[in-house]
């Protein structure tokens, strides 16, 4: 993340980083709010990890339990948490008050660096419904039907 741009960033405005993967299919990213994501955390620097919605989606997962670490490499600021996500709820966050907003003017890298490990636990998969080999029988016998009329 570029030092310049983060000095004039308002409350709620987010920078959103690169996506990385961990276990194969799993896409992840970083989101900073350097002046804080909503009003009551204004003044302090927030990082957001989460787990992009569409890999819920285009690999059936329910849900995702993961041990992640946030660090930002200039401010030693460090974050250990064992998540839940889901589909609804794919963000975690470090405790708000971790780094003041302040703090980014007194550096003099032109650059943040964050760092992430994540090592997933668990993934639940969503269960898909089998025809019976009954319901399947009857399917492509009016498929049949369905070429013998056309």
């Amino acid at each position: 993340f570029i030092q310049r741009s983060l000095l004039s960033t308002t409350n709620g405005c987010g920078v959103i980083g690169p996506s990385f993967t961990c276990a194969q299919h799993i896409e992840c990213q970083l989101i900073l709010y350097p002046n804080g994501s909503q009003p009551q955390y204004d003044g302090y620097t927030e990082v957001f990890f989460r787990i992009k919605r569409k890999c819920f989606q285009q690999h059936l997962i329910s849900e995702i339990t993961a041990y992640f670490e946030l660090g930002c490499i200039e401010s030693g600021t460090e974050y250990r948490n064992l998540g839940r996500f889901t589909v609804t709820d794919a963000w975690s966050n470090w405790y708000p008050f971790n780094m003041k907003y302040s703090e980014l003017q007194h550096w003099s890298a032109s650059s943040l660096t964050f760092s992430v490990y994540v090592d997933i636990l668990r993934i639940r998969y969503r269960a898909i419904k089998m025809a019976s080999p009954d319901q399947q029988r009857l399917q492509s016998k009016a498929e049949y039907q369905q070429q013998a009329i056309a």
